[in-house]
């Protein structure tokens, strides 16, 4: 096969032809020489039955009265026939009574041959009759032909045949190398075709249809598969020209859900260390805080060194609850009812609470005059959020101020509210040292921290919660200037 595989189109097609036409002679003369055969020994058996039949009849008086030269005389007629080899007559009790031979070694019917009557063999055939007078058997003859006129009538159809066959190959031969054109030369015109593109490159060319047949149906799908080549070329120069900015549009996606994916496993592990952190430091926390408070009493109060160490114990385990309420404050979920809350009171509330600094300056401009419809205790925590970084801030610029030797100045926190068409924006500008560059893209980041206490919560919890108020959080920074915070809640009819 392997070899037909490897022979041109033309070769392949004439072997085909030729191949389908001598197993077809083959298959049809296969079938007739078995078909001929076999009425070729039905009629022998017929004829032979016959003949049998007669001879028993003519030997029944040889039979009745016991002469078997009359017998044999009988059965020599059969000699006309020379394919029979072999006859002989027994009598009512099987034995030998007459016979005629032209074999040396005798035969004798086998009990299969007396039940059926006559057997065909590959070579010979045996007949077996009963020979009766007035209804009772008085004996029986056996015949023994053999088969050569078969074989001779079969060897002349053999060489018929194979005549034959070599006049309808050769013919078939001739025919095909005339016809097999119809179908290689299409073929063998798409496959210069293909050779012609594949060499210069060019998928302009196309092949010339000249058929409505399967092949017509090919050399469409071959153009159309140039076409789209030639298309898909097209667009790979223009892809190639725009490669580098698609490997930068590619490469940003890639580093941003990288980011959510570093985000969603530190949230994943934000969830499982808040309930273990709650569990494990508020009890020990709460102990100490009525330690403390047990011991500030049995202290004097004259001893003023050890209440302010007592004090900033207690300042420290403040610091430390607001953590853990951080924690579980962004892990955990919220379900709370929303009610409707006058903003500029409740920013009045919340920096009354705080405990400034005596260099710091607090403003305010409360013009708004507006009801929100808020999660009121989650907007104080983003609120709360918000202005604790800011004086944070401005107690690092304090700091380093001091260290500095300078005077202390302009620590302000400007907080205001605007109304703005359908919103409600709240302003927290603080005059502290701002953000680095490269910490600003990094604010929003749940557990970024570059402080030397915090769990970098406070910026991602406000996010999060003026998102859940289908609102915003915007934030602005110079360097040495200091930072602009702009919390922004959609404004709702009040019924």
């Amino acid at each position: 096969m392997q070899i037909l595989k490897d022979l041109r189109i033309r070769a392949k097609l004439t072997i085909i032809l030729l191949g389908t036409t001598f197993l077809t002679l083959l298959f049809s003369s296969f079938f007739f020489i078995i078909k001929d055969t076999q009425t070729f020994k039905t009629n022998l058996v017929n004829n032979l039955s016959t003949l049998t039949g007669v001879v028993g009849a003519n030997s029944r008086s040889a039979l009745e009265f016991g002469d078997p030269i009359t017998a044999k005389n009988t059965l020599s007629y059969v000699k006309e026939e020379p394919q029979i080899l072999f006859v002989a007559l027994y009598d009512e009790h099987g034995t030998p009574f007459a016979s005629y031979s032209r074999i040396k070694k005798e035969p004798f019917p086998s009990l299969e041959l007396i039940k059926i009557g006559h057997i065909v063999a590959d070579d010979h055939v045996e007949i077996f009759r009963p020979i009766t007078l007035k209804g009772e058997k008085i004996g029986s003859i056996y015949l023994y032909s053999h088969l050569k006129n078969l074989q001779i009538q079969r060897d002349k159809y053999l060489v018929f045949v194979g005549l034959v066959m070599f006049i309808a190959l050769l013919f078939s031969f001739f025919f095909s190398i005339r016809v097999q054109r119809v179908i290689s030369d299409p073929i063998l015109s798409l496959t210069n075709t293909a050779k012609l593109v594949a060499t210069k490159s060019d998928y302009a060319i196309r092949v010339h249809r000249d058929s409505k047949d399967e092949l017509g149906t090919l050399f469409d799908g071959f153009n159309d598969m140039l076409s789209q080549i030639q298309k898909g070329n097209l667009e790979l120069r223009q892809y190639r020209d725009n490669l580098e900015q698609l490997v930068e549009e590619r490469t940003e996606k890639l580093k941003t859900a990288q980011k959510e994916l570093v985000q969603k496993e530190r949230l994943a592990l934000l969830g499982e260390l808040s309930a273990k952190v709650a569990h494990e430091l508020r009890n020990p926390l709460g102990t100490i805080r009525n330690v403390i408070f047990s011991i500030s009493y049995s202290i004097p109060k004259n001893d003023g060194n050890s209440h302010s160490l007592l004090e900033m114990v207690e300042r420290n385990i403040v610091r430390c609850n607001s953590i853990i309420e951080e924690l579980l404050d962004f892990a955990r979920p919220h379900s709370p009812k929303k009610e409707w809350v006058q903003i500029d009171k409740l920013l009045n509330e919340i920096l009354n609470e705080q405990k400034l600094d005596s260099d710091f300056s607090v403003k305010e401009s409360f013009n708004s005059g507006v009801s929100v419809l808020i999660y009121k205790e989650r907007l104080r925590r983003a609120i709360i959020n918000v202005i604790e970084n800011a004086l944070q801030a401005l107690s690092e610029k304090k700091s380093q101020t001091d260290k500095k030797g300078e005077t202390i100045s302009g620590l302000n926190l400007n907080v205001n509210t605007i109304l703005n068409s359908n919103t409600l924006e709240i302003f927290f500008i603080d005059t502290a040292l701002g953000i680095p560059e490269e910490e600003f893209n990094n604010i929003f980041t749940p557990l970024y921290s570059t402080k030397s206490f915090g769990v970098g919560l406070g910026l991602p919890i406000v996010k999060e919660i003026m998102n859940q108020h289908q609102g915003g959080v915007e934030i602005s920074s110079k360097k040495n200037e200091g930072s602009k915070v702009k919390l922004w809640l959609p404004l709702f009819v009040k019924d």
